[in-house]
């Protein structure tokens, strides 16, 4: 391959939304210059993204048998492609990109790994194959997310072949995708101690980093400010900071659904209130901000849904009625274009 680095998306027909609103922020922030995109898929025709100004490689993953399929797929992607270029990067396909990654390429090219905190520690010895010995009798103090996970070929057939294994494993209780992975990298100690782990709330949001006072995103970071000290490309309207002043690199979370959004502010209503207990007109004021949050963040994914370099039409005929009805109503109500010839409505 010409790129030295490949970006792994795996994409089911359900996450399609997603996958597009990453292609369009991969285009916008220039990875096509230095990385290809690797789509291990199931259910849909790779070649509708055919007009994007990258390097596509498709991957087919067979039909489900397993119910965990298109992981092993994923996992057998990074391990085989792993071979091909310097380092590859995981992720899903309900991320989107905030700026241009190459710096943790560059790191994992060197032979370590980049990966985005769990927020948790855990005692691993209490996963188990079916006979009792444990599959990895250590305390992990760097539990990472899935995604995104920048990886050497050094270390990446090792870390997802052994996923794999442990995934079909007989086991004493199930062993999830999240856990398999994390026990992986613990078996090889090398792996291990050459990961560095980046706060969640620059990479992925779980536990809902990105609402809480602590880490809360914080838009608008560039305006009225001077030029910035930096080569690497930037969209002063996508730029987003965290409250303790770090960069958001990548958003996950699957803002094109109705549920998945409203679901998310009953989170956080529950966080601010019975959680943390605070007094309801402070809750009610961290509750408006985390709307303004999610708010903004769907903005950022509308735009790059509707309005990036490869055409939301490239999609339509995948995505759910439902989908669609509320991405047209959302993307009126923040003010993206929805062109009409997408409409739902009639």
């Amino acid at each position: 391959m010409a790129n030295p680095y490949a970006c792994i998306l795996p994409t089911n027909a359900a996450y399609l939304p997603g996958a597009l609103a990453f292609l369009n922020s991969f285009l916008e922030f220039g990875l096509q210059r230095y990385c290809d995109l690797v789509i291990p898929y199931h259910g849909w025709d790779v070649s509708i993204f055919a007009g994007a100004d990258c390097t596509i490689v498709p991957y087919p993953v067979e039909a489900p048998g397993h119910k965990l399929q298109i992981v092993l797929g994923r996992n057998r992607a990074a391990a085989e492609f792993a071979e091909t270029y310097q380092a590859v990067a995981m992720f899903d396909a309900d991320m989107f990109l905030l700026s241009e990654l190459r710096l943790f390429f560059e790191i994992a090219a060197a032979g370590m790994i980049v990966g985005s905190n769990n927020d948790t520690h855990q005692d691993q010895s209490a996963y188990r194959y079916a006979d009792g010995w444990p599959i990895c009798p250590t305390y992990s103090y760097k539990m990472v997310c899935n995604v995104p996970f920048f990886v050497s070929r050094r270390h990446a057939a090792a870390i997802y072949t052994t996923a794999s294994e442990i995934l079909t494993a007989e086991v004493e209780k199930n062993v999830g995708d999240l856990a398999s992975f994390n026990l992986a990298i613990s078996l090889h100690p090398d792996a291990f101690d050459q990961m560095l782990v980046i706060p969640s709330s620059q990479f992925t949001g779980i536990h809902h980093t990105n609402f809480k006072p602590q880490t809360f995103h914080v838009f608008d970071a560039l305006a009225k400010q001077p030029p910035l000290p930096t080569r690497e490309r930037i969209n002063p309207e996508h730029f987003v900071i965290t409250a303790d002043y770090l960069p958001v690199h990548s958003v996950h979370g699957r803002y094109w659904t109705r549920g998945y959004v409203e679901n998310l502010l009953k989170k956080m209503a529950w966080y601010f209130g019975d959680h943390l207990g605070m007094q309801d007109r402070n809750a009610a004021g961290w509750m408006s901000r985390a709307t303004s949050i999610a708010n903004r963040t769907q903005k950022i994914f509308l735009e790059y849904l509707l309005g990036g370099p490869v055409p939301f039409d490239a999609i339509r005929s995948y995505v759910h009625p439902n989908h669609l009805e509320y991405i047209e109503e959302r993307s009126h109500d923040l003010k993206v274009n929805f062109p009409s010839n997408y409409s739902t409505g009639g």
